[in-house]
């Protein structure tokens, strides 16, 4: 399948603080003189295609970089269904957005469509034990000032260090009766129901969002943000 790179926007990467660049068509060659930045361009096509980011790239003065390129493809519809499988927003226009961001914080995301990667646990369980995951994102018991405060560091709450916390997966009939024991001692009164087990894809983990579209969670990928005490 042929794909051809149309967009690549560029955030705090390097030298660079702000760069959007659409590609006409045609032949198309990148000059200049040595520090000019072609090698920024590289390094950002790099990291959209799964090269390790490294913390030290982002931008002296700046938390976090993001790097966004829009490819046009020749057949779409062929690539869609695929997408979909792994929970993943199908392209429109015949358009695949891929985004790579990562932070000083060491939070690293990649992105798809709009559709993102996250947990650890939930996608050793899946891949463990050949099923998918499907989690429902609002019932996931998170704190609002915990969501508050990986919003303004620009992580993920779901790849964070957290202790004194289990994920139980049981059969659909001792669900309630689980829950109501969980929730009766005080340590467990948060407990939630926040999925199910479905059978394929098998090694997968969905997230249904709030908008009610799914998204696919993968492994957390980089340097995460260790335990702090």
């Amino acid at each position: 399948m042929s794909a051809t790179l149309t967009s690549l926007r560029i955030r705090n990467l390097a030298l660079v603080e702000d760069l959007e660049w659409r590609i006409g068509r045609g032949f198309i060659a990148v000059t200049g003189e040595t520090g000019s930045g072609k090698s920024i361009i590289l390094g950002a096509l790099k990291l959209i295609l799964g090269e390790r980011a490294d913390k030290s790239l982002i931008r002296t003065g700046a938390d976090a970089c993001s790097v966004e390129a829009v490819f046009d493809l020749a057949d779409s519809a062929a690539l869609n269904p695929w997408l979909e499988e792994q929970g993943v927003e199908p392209c429109e226009g015949g358009e695949l957005i891929i985004k790579r961001s990562f932070t000083r914080a060491g939070a690293n995301r990649q992105f798809i469509n709009a559709s993102a990667t996250t947990a650890a646990v939930l996608n050793e369980l899946a891949l463990s034990s050949g099923v998918c995951l499907e989690l429902d994102e609002e019932s996931i018991p998170l704190r609002p000032d915990v969501n508050v405060a990986c919003e303004l560091l620009g992580i993920d709450p779901l790849h964070v260090a957290n202790e004194g916390k289990m994920v139980i997966i049981l059969l659909e009939a001792d669900a309630d009766r689980a829950l109501a024991t969980l929730r009766a001692h005080p340590l467990g009164r948060d407990a939630a129901r926040i999925g199910q087990v479905i059978g394929t894809p098998a090694g997968r983990v969905h997230l249904i969002t709030p908008l009610g579209s799914r998204r696919i969670l993968d492994l957390p990928t980089g340097d995460l943000l260790p335990r702090i005490c």
